[in-house]
């Protein structure tokens, strides 16, 4: 049972199979487990939108429940320009409303590194994780 999916960035041959992933899930999971269960997804900032965009696009509905946490502010250390930025039209994508009909339920946070420069996702707290 895959519950947490993490991106590490959003270059096509770390994200373009995200979508198909999610649908090859749902269609395999039963009903009941798809009411009560939610895959964590966990990326940089963009991934959220990309998600949405790219479900909604395919009408992709066969998808399990899950929700995005987006980490920001992370340095991009691939090279000497930088492409982490998003690009223009990203904004736009990024007002896409969350839907349930596209699997994305509530509750996805955007996470930002502490003074120590780590992005903390997982707490103490043993029921949720967080």
């Amino acid at each position: 049972k895959v519950s947490k999916i993490f991106i590490t960035h959003l270059h096509g041959d770390h994200c373009f199979g995200l979508a198909g992933l999610m649908c090859l899930m749902g269609a395999q999971t039963d009903e009941d487990k798809k009411r009560n269960q939610v895959v964590e997804i966990f990326g940089p900032k963009g991934l959220r939108a990309y998600l949405r965009a790219s479900l909604r696009m395919t009408y992709s509905r066969v998808v399990p429940p899950y929700v995005v946490h987006e980490l920001w502010d992370i340095p991009y250390t691939h090279g000497e320009h930088d492409t982490q930025a998003l690009p223009p039209f990203a904004g736009e994508m990024e007002g896409l409303p969350r839907h349930q009909r596209y699997g994305e339920i509530g509750g996805g946070r955007d996470i930002f590194p502490d003074k120590e420069g780590v992005w903390r996702l997982f707490g103490s707290d043993p029921a949720t994780g967080m």
